[in-house]
């Protein structure tokens, strides 16, 4: 479940277990959250549609805007290159 705004309440339990949790191994937490889900093939094809998807956009928006803002990053003033 997501929450669209923050809960309006105090709960202790949470804030400790965010506490106990704060600044852990990532690979170690993911590996831990990982052993209480199951992912279906469904979800596992959803998942890898959204990525293609969302690299597909980054693309397509890299594109549209490489022409000019890839020159002007390559002839940039502030580059050691310009005060040649």
């Amino acid at each position: 479940m997501y929450l669209s705004e923050p809960p309006d309440y105090e709960d202790p339990l949470r804030d400790a277990a965010v506490a106990a949790h704060y600044r852990a191994d990532e690979t170690a937490a993911v590996s831990a959250l990982l052993e209480h889900i199951t992912v279906t093939p469904a979800m596992q094809r959803q998942t890898i549609s959204r990525a293609r998807e969302l690299v597909q956009a980054i693309r397509d928006e890299r594109r549209a805007h490489g022409g000019l803002g890839a020159f002007v990053h390559e002839f940039d003033l502030s580059s050691h290159e310009a005060w040649r």
